[in-house]
């Protein structure tokens, strides 16, 4: 069915809009007639989107804060929101016994606490509604694993099966509910872990536009879960034959291969 008008808006809010698949989701909803809401930490480049697309709203919200789901849920209360695009994300990177305890509650923060309870907030004005749409942003890594991103990955993992529980509990309510998982993106937090440029020859990288589009056109497409990318969803067929230890060895190996450094 994809993202609609007159059923998904017409407000819609993206958390971390400010770059990558963030912002390409905004740019994409604009261009579709939505309202939006962006929420990102980055002022500077949140205000320079909002700038370039005209007419937006803007919260500058660190999401780590525990007051952030209170403030941005009062924010938001009375209004005619119609999507609820929860892509805000942070990933450490490294050996988990070596990363700093603060990085790590923050992942946990912005990675689980937000959408779960940012869910549990705005989902009565959704429901009273009787149509939306809820996005949760997961990723391919969250269903294997991968050595180094032991906290996204599982954190990842939490917000697909958020995602696809939302999506059987409210089934006949009016929302449709989309858990998005792509591959490696050619964002700037993909770029600033300096893939090896040698095993990025044969690990497909999509871009962030191309990412979003997709993600918008699979909304309420009648599965709880969308692998975006052709490549991406070949390779996780292929390690679903598998044997879980074996595939969770290939993943590693192809992980380590790529961010060797």
């Amino acid at each position: 069915m994809g993202v609609r008008l007159e059923r998904h808006g017409p407000l819609a809010l993206v958390t971390g809009a400010a770059q990558g698949i963030g912002a390409a989701l905004a740019r994409a909803l604009h261009q579709r007639g939505f309202r939006l809401v962006l929420v990102d930490q980055q002022g500077k480049r949140l205000t320079g989107l909002a700038r370039t697309l005209g007419g937006v709203e803007t919260v500058v919200m660190d999401l780590a804060a525990p007051s952030a789901v209170d403030d941005l849920a009062a924010a938001l209360e009375g209004r005619d929101l119609g999507l609820v695009v929860h892509n805000a994300a942070t990933s450490p990177f490294g050996p988990l016994v070596e990363t700093d305890p603060a990085r790590l509650e923050a992942t946990l923060a912005v990675n689980t606490r937000v959408p779960l309870l940012l869910t549990r907030a705005l989902g009565p004005q959704l429901l009273a509604r009787g149509r939306g749409g809820l996005v949760f942003m997961s990723s391919l890594i969250a269903m294997h694993g991968a050595p180094g991103f032991a906290a996204y990955a599982a954190t990842r993992g939490f917000t697909l099966a958020l995602g696809e529980s939302l999506w059987a509990e409210l089934r006949g309510s009016g929302l449709d509910v989309l858990v998005a998982c792509p591959g490696a993106v050619d964002t700037e937090g993909f770029r600033d872990l300096r893939p090896n440029r040698g095993a990025l020859r044969w690990t497909p990288v999509a871009s962030p536009t191309a990412v979003a589009e997709e993600i918008l056109e699979a909304l309420g497409g009648g599965g709880p879960t969308r692998v975006v990318g052709l490549s991406s969803r070949l390779a996780e067929r292929a390690f679903s034959l598998l044997p879980r230890g074996a595939a969770s060895r290939l993943v590693a190996s192809r992980v380590r291969r790529l961010y060797r450094r």
